[in-house]
């Protein structure tokens, strides 16, 4: 099964120089509301190694990630 997923990026300046600084000047790339609507267990995927390997190592599944996600967010963090 193939499953094509498009990050979309919402940042519309010049990438910065791998050598310069990288901080964004105007603030979060992405408002922490619209991250929390997609902090839910089904928009959630573990896809990477690392990401799988970390989950099981600490047994998280999505639905944990999310809500890590989520109180992260909230708290600002």
């Amino acid at each position: 099964m193939i499953s094509l997923r498009l990050n979309v990026s919402a940042y519309q300046g010049e990438p910065p120089e791998d050598d310069g600084d990288r901080m964004i000047a105007e603030g979060p790339l992405y408002a922490p509301d619209n991250l929390l609507a997609l902090a839910s267990e089904e928009k959630v995927a573990l896809w990477s190694a690392g990401a799988i390997r970390d989950a099981e190592k600490w047994s998280l599944d999505a639905s944990d990630v999310a809500s890590l996600i989520a109180r992260a967010l909230r708290q600002g963090t």
